[in-house]
């Protein structure tokens, strides 16, 4: 891996030149100053992670893919420490849930909450 500092700048610059913004409208979306930005373009990485995650919310990219040009899914998927092996079921329902907005990640797990208690009901019954 090279200079990860380097990199994210590089990213970064990529990011914002992709979306047609100038930088200082970029800082004021993210509440930070020109100059801050300035130094983030530079390669000097956030020290605040709820900035790194608002520039990756912002731009639709993981933290991962802004720090090493990744995907979080190239690193493997895990699941209580074991990896899960690409091309299972598992692996491909964790994918398409990783591009679930968080409001319907709620739904999605208030059901599921429903169908495992009629489970446990229907085997408690039996």
């Amino acid at each position: 891996m090279g200079d990860i500092n380097k990199e994210f700048g590089q990213r970064l610059r990529q990011l914002i030149d992709n979306e047609g913004l100038k930088d200082k409208h970029f800082a004021a979306k993210m509440g930070i100053s020109p100059p801050r930005l300035s130094n983030y373009l530079s390669g000097r990485i956030p020290d605040d992670p709820l900035l790194l995650l608002k520039i990756a919310d912002y731009f639709g990219v993981s933290v991962d893919y802004l720090l090493t040009g990744k995907s979080p899914w190239e690193s493997g998927v895990y699941i209580d420490g074991k990896k899960v092996a690409e091309g299972t079921a598992e692996y491909y329902t964790l994918k398409e849930l990783a591009s679930v907005p968080p409001e319907d990640l709620a739904k999605i797990k208030a059901m599921m909450d429903m169908i495992r208690g009629q489970a446990e009901r229907k085997k408690k019954a039996c």
